[in-house]
């Protein structure tokens, strides 16, 4: 089946702009997104604090960005990322600060590549490969333009950081010398990188300050593996991981240590009959965090779901379910942005 670009919710949530109280907005029908192109493939969207929307995806074998400013209906396919067309690019993969700043990345084989940008309007800057040798990779970018990307290499997990204001990325670091995999990453405003990962006893966290070097790590009991990571703009970490099947949240408030996992999303949520795949995690500046995650129904039918935080503290209320045979776990869910939820 030939790949398709949708958003199945028509960027109609905005989360920025809910006060702490405020339920949340109904979500659109499911729709083409006017203005890309029919062979796009594998989006990642995010807005930035203007309202300005990019979409990072594969076009034409290369790797393109799309903008499209606050009030515009069209999208605008920008310049390739890459000089050459290839043959073989996995999740292109997108990161924008409110302010900005951007760091995109993607993979061709094993090679890892990444981009910067210092802010909305200004060129990314070449790519450069930050390992031949990687898998599982995650990015995340600060106000500052910081920019940090994490990534599997060796049997190891591998940290990537370019401080605000450097020139390049500074060479890797290896989050734990006794192997680690599934790394993600998110920074803070002053430039902390805040990591989780899946260690060989479990899910493991560590700090690594902008001068560095990374901390000692700390295990994080019943959080479970494949970790994701968000931050607000108090610096309040949350991390969502999967454990046995279920999804578990714990926050982390700025200099402190993650509170004691829960339970926010069971496999059996709404007739799930398998275990819980593929979650994604948004969190913005006000603290307000959507949770994207995929299931099997009833019948084998796939589903994807929302689940949104409204404020620190509060408790996490199913938004939207859509089932479709066509639901891909793998590219199918946009998890944009610190403004808006979306589906691809």
């Amino acid at each position: 089946m030939q790949p398709r670009v949708r958003l199945a919710a028509a960027l109609a949530l905005t989360l920025a702009a809910l006060p702490a109280a405020a339920a949340a907005a109904p979500w659109g029908p499911a729709q083409p997104v006017p203005g890309l192109p029919p062979g796009a493939t594998t989006p990642a969207v995010t807005v930035d604090a203007s309202g300005r929307a990019e979409a990072f995806l594969v076009y034409g074998r290369v790797v393109r960005v799309a903008s499209r400013g606050p009030k515009a209906v069209r999208w605008r396919v920008g310049t390739s990322l890459l000089r050459k067309p290839v043959a073989q690019l996995l999740r292109p993969s997108l990161a924008v600060a409110r302010s900005g700043a951007a760091v995109a990345t993607w993979r061709r084989g094993s090679t890892l590549r990444a981009a910067l940008r210092a802010g909305p309007g200004a060129a990314f800057g070449p790519p450069v490969i930050l390992s031949r040798g990687a898998g599982e990779w995650h990015e995340a970018v600060n106000e500052a333009g910081a920019a940090a990307v994490v990534y599997e290499a060796g049997g190891q997990s591998w940290l990537a950081l370019r401080p605000a204001g450097a020139a390049a990325f500074g060479p890797p670091e290896s989050l734990d010398p006794s192997g680690g995999t599934s790394p993600a990453v998110t920074l803070t405003s002053g430039g902390e990188a805040v990591l989780a990962w899946e260690a060989s006893a479990g899910l493991a966290t560590a700090v690594r300050p902008p001068a560095g070097p990374i901390g000692p790590p700390s295990s994080l009991p019943d959080a479970g593996d494949d970790p994701r990571l968000g931050v607000d703009g108090a610096d309040l970490v949350t991390l969502v991981a999967n454990y046995q099947g279920n999804l578990t949240a714990s926050t982390r408030p700025a200099g402190g240590a993650f509170t004691t996992p829960e339970t926010v999303v069971t496999a059996d949520f709404e007739g799930a009959s398998e275990e819980i795949c593929c979650h994604r995690l948004v969190v913005d500046s006000a603290g307000v965090a959507a949770l994207s995650y995929g299931g099997t129904a009833h019948g084998g039918v796939n589903y994807e779901a929302v689940q949104v935080r409204l404020r620190p503290g509060t408790a996490w209320r199913a938004q939207l379910r859509v089932i479709d045979d066509y639901v891909d776990f793998d590219t199918g869910f946009v998890t944009p942005t610190a403004s808006h939820v979306a589906l691809g």
